[in-house]
């Protein structure tokens, strides 16, 4: 102890008497200590020392940094990255079509990192997890979604609007609602989902079609009044619904506002294919069927190659059609230029081949009063593409095939795209032989495509391959054709004689079974005493 108190004396003694021999020993120590160190050995684990003295320095960082600040500077980043994807879509695409229920923000994956860092802080906020979990669903992990959603979304009380609108449509693309308790849910989801700003007007009147089935009316109208303030079309089914249930103030109400809407734009040339048709569309409502192929026309000369002014012309048509049938004597007479008009307009109109199908079916024993009329057409040279087909189609229930073909062939030539058509010369030209069988097989694809899944196309699509050798094509057909209605016997005999001749003998017996039950069901019940 006292030899250390010596040496310290001695030390600033030395460094005021001479402190330049001081500074001279004290560098001589550091540069012994320096040479004497084993430095190689040491820059070898450099790296490792700076790499955990850099991680140490991001955990004493991050452990010292409040957590609601770090997760606002990462909902800041997001909101950034969001706006940035939002003005690169809107450079890329600035006219595209807006088809969706509702829009909503795609998320990066650089923008999911940071929404599930948010999550993984204290306090993460409903917007983010919704966000989270909107990606969650965008990419297949629906179940996952749903349950988040739900937690934002509660079933008995209001929650985040944008997850109830979420929720409101994975139930709508579902399918059909089977029961109470999932209706009530879909109707709680969409009446809060509306409140929101960006449920858009598809997302509105399927609320109010709930609304109006529910017998809720009143509320029906209401939720297409503020529907219609945002989006004109809305003005449509509320004159639709308020017309169904004897609201005649509201209909009126809805119907001036929108056609003086629909009007101006019209009158300032700025009017799109798109206003002509809602105009057209209330004005048939309205049972002013004239006025309404009045204003189609005047869109089909700025516009001729728009299909949906096709359609809505070829649904006036329709409407004059069936308003121009009456009860006669010998049976129901309709002006049948009508329809022959409203096929000529869109023959691809389902609704109207619905119209000649009942027609032909009606027809099809040639009525007196209908057999006058194609025959006072023929005579007068006005034969019509419908004329052509009803013609065919009697001669074709009496087994005059090759008289039925020269008509079905006017009859698509002056409707090439008429599924009705298109089957019936299809069927007709491979009963009449099987060579036809290439020229039948185009044709009925063509009916199918323009149609859509059909039974009876189906049908025909089957006996066509049945008569060209393809077996396996048969039953593919059969087996559609029966997926569509499965009361059809017929079909169902045909695909037994398919399963047959294509080797699949062991599917034979459960069809069998289905056709002997389908058979008894029809069966008349016999007396009991």
């Amino acid at each position: 102890m006292g030899n250390k108190q010596v040496e310290w004396r001695s030390l600033v003694w030395d460094l005021f008497t001479n402190p330049f021999r001081t500074a001279q020993g004290i560098i001589e120590y550091f540069l012994a200590w320096f040479f004497t160190r084993r430095w190689k050995s040491l820059i070898g684990f450099s790296p490792v020392l700076v790499l955990l003295s850099t991680l140490a320095g991001f955990a004493i960082y991050g452990w010292s940094v409040d957590h609601r600040k770090l997760a606002g500077k990462y909902a800041r980043w997001n909101d950034e990255e969001l706006d940035a994807r939002k003005q690169l879509t809107k450079t890329k695409s600035v006219n595209a079509e807006k088809s969706r229920l509702m829009e909503v923000e795609d998320v990066s994956p650089y923008g999911e990192l940071l929404l599930q860092r948010i999550l993984q802080l204290e306090n993460s906020d409903s917007r983010s997890r919704y966000l989270v979990a909107l990606q969650m669903g965008s990419r297949g992990r629906r179940g996952q979604a749903r349950q988040m959603m739900r937690q934002l979304a509660p079933k008995q009380s209001e929650g985040l609007a944008p997850a109830h609108a979420w929720l409101a449509i994975d139930r709508i693309v579902q399918g059909p609602i089977t029961n109470d308790a999932s209706k009530l849910d879909l109707l709680h989801d969409l009446e809060i989902a509306v409140k929101w700003s960006g449920a858009g007007t598809p997302l509105k009147m399927i609320l109010a079609e709930l609304l109006e089935k529910e017998g809720r009316i009143g509320d029906a109208i209401k939720t297409l009044q503020h529907a219609a303030e945002s989006d004109p079309v809305a003005w449509i089914p509320l004159i639709a619904v308020s017309l169904r249930n004897g609201r005649k103030q509201p209909a009126e109400d809805a119907s001036a506002k929108a056609q003086r809407i629909f009007n101006d734009r019209i009158k300032q040339h700025s009017a799109s294919a798109m206003d002509y048709i809602n105009l057209a569309r209330i004005y048939l409502l309205e049972s002013r069927a004239d006025e309404a192929i009045l204003q189609v026309n005047s869109a089909m000369k700025l516009y001729p190659d728009d299909p949906n002014l096709k359609l809505v012309l070829s649904e006036c048509y329709r409407i004059q059609f069936l308003g121009s049938c009456r009860e006669t004597p010998d049976g129901i007479t309709c002006d049948i230029a009508l329809l022959d008009e409203a096929l000529k307009a869109d023959p691809t109109n389902p609704a109207v081949g619905e119209e000649v199908a009942k027609l032909l079916a009606r027809g099809g024993d040639a009525s007196e009063a209908l057999s006058k009329s194609l025959e006072s057409q023929l005579a007068e040279g006005k034969a019509t593409t419908l004329t052509h087909l009803m013609l065919a189609t009697f001669t074709l229930k009496q087994g005059k095939l090759e008289a039925a073909i020269p008509h079905l062939e006017v009859a698509l030539r002056n409707a090439p795209d008429a599924p009705v058509v298109l089957n019936n010369l299809a069927v007709a030209l491979v009963r009449v032989s099987p060579s036809n069988a290439e020229r039948a097989r185009r044709l009925i694809d063509r009916a199918i495509q323009i149609r859509g899944p059909n039974a009876e196309m189906f049908d025909s699509q089957g006996e066509i391959r049945m008569s060209a050798g393809d077996y396996v094509g048969a039953v593919e057909s059969f087996e559609s054709a029966i997926g569509q209605d499965g009361s059809r016997i017929d079909s169902r005999k045909r695909l037994v004689e398919a399963y047959e001749k294509a080797g699949l003998t062991d599917m034979i017996p459960v069809q069998q079974a289905k056709i002997r039950e389908l058979e008894a069901a029809a069966a008349p019940a016999l007396p009991t005493r």
